[in-house]
Parts: structure tokens; C-alpha cells; sequence
């Protein structure tokens, strides 16, 4: 199956279907996703090491900012997240498709 909006995107992430490929917006959509994991990979080490004052000072900023959020902006940030955690993002040969695969 091809997904190529975001909005599509959300009504297979909520019936949890696996082995889907994404293309144009989705593709977009999900190499934000790809990028932050890998550019935020460094960022739990130094919140570790700070014994946690400072994770407590990220989670307050997180929440005045999404508190400020419109609700579309929510929604994707929500989608995101949703993404992180549940499906693995695989690159394919097609640079213009990544395929996601629902975590076990």
C-alpha cells in the first residue's frame, strides 16, 4: 500500500496496519521524523547526566509551548510521536519512499 498525504497517514497509523510504503507528504512528513530521531539521539545522554533537572525544565517548556499550540500542530506533534515509538522508518531503493513497519 502507498500513503502519500498526512492525512491518510493518520487513518493507517490509527488502524495500525504494517508494511506500508509513504511517498511525497508522507515521505516529508516522515523524514522529519527520521531526522529528529537521528539528530536527538545525543539529547537523552546530557539530560541523564544533569541527574534530571534539567529534563524536569524541558518537560515544563514542552508544555507551556504545546499549550500555545493549535490543535492541527498537536495533532501532528502527536502523530509524530506515535510514529517514533510504534514503527520502525526503513529506507527503500526509491529515495523518494521510506517503508514503516509497525514495532513488535
Amino acid at each position: 500500500m502507498l500513503i502519500k498525504n498526512t492525512e491518510d497517514l493518520k487513518r493507517v497509523i490509527a488502524s495500525k496496519q504494517t508494511d506500508f510504503e509513504v511517498s511525497e507528504a508522507a515521505f516529508d512528513f516522515c523524514d522529519q521524523i527520521r531526522m529528529e530521531q537521528i539528530v536527538g539521539s545525543g539529547a537523552d545522554w546530557s539530560i541523564a547526566v544533569t541527574h534530571g533537572w534539567m529534563a524536569l525544565i524541558t518537560a515544563l517548556n514542552h508544555k507551556i509551548h504545546r499549550a500555545f499550540m493549535s490543535q492541527e500542530k498537536r495533532d501532528l506533534q502527536d502523530l509524530k510521536h506515535i510514529i517514533s515509538r510504534q514503527y520502525i522508518i526503513r529506507k527503500l531503493d526509491d529515495k523518494t519512499k521510506y517503508k514503516l513497519i509497525l514495532r513488535k
